[in-house]
Parts: structure tokens; C-alpha cells; sequence
């Protein structure tokens, strides 16, 4: 132990002959266990930590746009995956009780919430065909945007909201703490695939 305090006294002594070199030394530490603290949080939360879902190791994410009619027909096709579809952060109008506010949401297959194995945490989420016309006039609230919004009242169900000019009822609020797909999105609406409008239905790009 003594010949440990001794070599620690010497180093000091040192390092306290040589400020200049000392005070490269230290940044070059600094630059260095912050780089690596830097590269292990990316890699920690991109690679190791697993994703909030349950089952996790059974979701495979595919970047790229394909028209609605593509996603519509490997849903239908599809015999061993369950496809969902959505889109990245959208800019919405919001209008309730007089008062408009410029929110972020996202568009998505209805069947996106039963393929991350995520239900609401009030009422319901999307039901199958409710991404088809005449009945995906419905919309999920962010738990962030139910306490900012609407004082968390349970009441909200049922609750008609304006979003871009069309009405759509309230019929679930999910999970504190859940968010896709960023932590910026405060409402989902369903898709529209509506066949009948073919250049929508095969030019429009999610």
C-alpha cells in the first residue's frame, strides 16, 4: 500500500511540474470517455436495449414507401406475417371547443397496434376494417396529449374531434410512456384504403 501512495505522490508531483501537459492530458481523457460514453448510449439504445413491446425479437421494421393498394395486397396475401403499415410525423389541425392547435400525428394500418402487441390504455384501439371507407372516421389519442389537452377526463370517449376539416370520434387513449413512431406523434388515424379512388389507392406512397 505504502509504495502505491508513494507512486501516486510522485505522479501528482508531476503533473504539477508540467501544468501545460497535465491540462492536455486531462482533455484528451474528457474527449475520450465522453466519445465512448456518446457511441455506447447509440449503440445501447439502437442495438442492445430491446424494444417496448411485448415480444420484441418477432418485429422487423422495412424502411421504404409502397402505395396503399401494395400494402393492401400483402396484407391479403401475406400467409406468415402480419404487415402494418404507417406513415412518419405528420402535421395535423386539431380543433375542439373553439380552439384549433397544430399537432403531430400518424396515419396507420388499423391493424398496427395488434402487430406491436399495444392496446390502449383507455377504450379501444383500431378494429379490423376500420382503415376502409365510411369507417375510419375514428381516432387514438397520445396519453400526453389526453393531460395536455383534456384534463385526462375519461369522458373524451365518444367525443367527436375536428382533424383537417373532418370529424372524428375519439375511441381510445394509449399507454403513458408509448410512442411510434417518435415520441412526437400525439394522435393515430386510421388509413384510408379506398379502392374506388385508384389513383390514391395506387399512387399514394406510405
Amino acid at each position: 500500500m505504502g509504495a502505491i501512495f508513494q507512486d501516486l505522490r510522485f505522479g501528482w508531483r508531476q503533473l504539477a511540474r508540467n501544468p501545460g501537459f497535465t491540462l492536455v492530458a486531462l482533455i484528451t481523457l474528457a474527449l475520450g470517455i465522453g466519445a465512448n460514453a456518446a457511441m455506447f448510449s447509440v449503440v445501447n439504445a439502437v442495438l442492445l436495449r430491446p424494444l417496448p413491446y411485448p415480444q420484441p425479437d418477432r418485429l422487423v421494421s422495412v424502411t421504404g414507401f409502397y402505395p396503399k393498394g401494395a400494402i393492401a395486397s400483402l396484407q391479403a396475401d401475406s400467409k406468415t406475417l402480419k404487415i402494418a403499415a404507417y406513415t412518419p410525423d405528420t402535421a395535423f389541425n386539431l380543433t375542439w371547443q373553439g380552439q384549433a392547435e397544430r399537432l403531430t400525428g400518424s396515419v396507420v394500418s388499423a391493424n398496427l397496434f395488434s402487430v406491436l402487441g399495444m392496446g390502449a390504455e383507455l377504450g379501444r384501439a383500431f378494429r379490423p376494417g376500420e382503415d376502409r371507407p365510411g369507417q375510419d372516421r375514428v381516432v387514438i389519442l397520445s396519453d400526453a396529449l389526453w393531460k395536455k389537452r383534456f384534463n385526462r377526463d375519461p369522458a373524451i370517449l365518444g367525443h367527436v374531434l375536428r382533424i383537417d376539416g373532418d370529424d372524428r370520434e375519439v375511441i381510445g387513449v394509449m399507454p403513458s410512456g408509448f410512442a411510434f413512431p417518435s415520441s412526437r406523434v400525439q394522435l393515430w388515424l386510421p388509413l384510408d384504403f379506398d379502392l374506388r379512388n385508384s389513383f390514391d389507392y395506387w399512387n399514394t406512397n406510405f
